[in-house]
């Protein structure tokens, strides 16, 4: 077996290629398979520079290094979220804010309530970790796993009502991939995951590096995102979300880099409801449907915005990063801190 006047078969260590000439692989696919075998460093198996070099030109290299730094975040990442499909302790339970019996059937329903805990589960899942305000570059991109703790008001009324076993911090899993383009932007996705429920959101941000590069003067980053979160099937929630973060790059000993931010963030959320099935159980016993107000209100668009301010850091050592933030949100009075783990390049 031949390419391009280069016998794959020598370089790549085997023998004949029986398996291709049955018929049984393809050519292509033994090549990359051999290139697979080589890169991952099997035992008893040895690569020599040209063999390596023509795997590389030809395109039929399997990974490259930053394929095989990411790999084991996105591992981590399954295998920390694999669980039981079962009702988790944080599944939430529109249908039991529902208050039955009651004189006024008007007044069935704990709106306030469940305006307070859909603004908690926005603060837990909605968007973090916006800095460093600096650029990727053109060809840039960062991998990250994160990992979240955020406050919730466990003892209230609402939480014992809605969930099974409420709890004081929501503990939320995060998978971030930012790309960098030409401009000074920056194209991300994250995917999250609140801990003990089946909720999960899925995120787009574009970032907007103003200012960026410059000796003396911090970084100045702007960040656009929208979240919508799933897993629930009495409501749906969209997270709209803009923030603008201080930073500044300091190089240590041509070793590593020290990146701290502070952010002022604003986010808008978004819920509406299903028509939930509940028996009222007053003397009529009678079954019935009902839905939540829409939250925020037209008339009171303002409930659904909440103002933050973040500081964070984040250490960069050959490629690797870690990094934490912590974040207060002065509408829910409440605490987020956030710790980042992963690779950027």
């Amino acid at each position: 077996m031949r390419r391009k006047g280069v016998d794959i078969a020598a370089l790549l260590g085997h023998n004949g290629a029986p398996d291709v000439d049955r018929g049984q692989v393809s050519p292509t696919t033994l090549i990359r398979s051999r290139c697979l075998a080589v890169e991952l460093q099997m035992p008893k198996r040895s690569m020599s520079r040209k063999a390596a070099e023509f795997c590389h030109a030809s395109g039929l290299r399997a990974t490259t290094w930053w394929t095989r730094a990411s790999l084991p975040l996105l591992l981590l990442f399954a295998v920390l979220l694999a669980r039981p499909a079962s009702a988790g302790p944080l599944d939430l339970h529109l249908d039991r804010l529902i208050k039955a019996p009651s004189a006024d059937p008007t007044n069935r329903i704990d709106n306030t309530g469940y305006k307070l805990l859909m603004r908690e589960v926005s603060l837990a899942i909605g968007p973090r970790m916006s800095g460093p305000g600096q650029s990727l570059g053109a060809l840039g991109m960062d991998i990250s796993y994160e990992l979240g703790g955020s406050g919730a008001n466990a003892s209230a009324d609402y939480w014992k009502r809605a969930a099974d076993k409420p709890e004081s911090s929501i503990t939320t899993q995060m998978i971030r991939v930012r790309k960098g383009l030409p401009h000074g932007l920056q194209l991300g996705t994250v995917l999250s995951h609140i801990d003990g429920s089946d909720m999960w959101s899925i995120g787009a941000e574009l970032n907007i590096s103003l200012i960026d590069g410059f000796k003396n003067v911090p970084d100045l980053g702007w960040r656009n995102s929208v979240h919508t979160v799933l897993g629930n099937k009495d409501m749906s929630m969209v997270i709209a979300g803009s923030d603008l973060s201080l930073s500044k790059s300091f190089g240590i000993a041509g070793i590593l880099a020290l990146q701290p931010w502070a952010t002022y963030s604003m986010t808008f959320t978004y819920v509406s409801t299903h028509q939930m099935p509940y028996f009222a159980n007053d003397s009529t016993s009678h079954f019935d449907l009902a839905t939540f107000k829409q939250f925020p209100e037209t008339s009171a668009l303002s409930d659904g915005l909440a103002h933050r301010l973040a500081v964070g850091l984040r250490v960069v050592v050959a490629r690797v990063q870690i990094g934490g933030e912590f974040m207060r949100s002065f509408t829910d009075d409440l605490n987020v801190v956030t710790g980042r783990v992963g690779v950027v390049f």
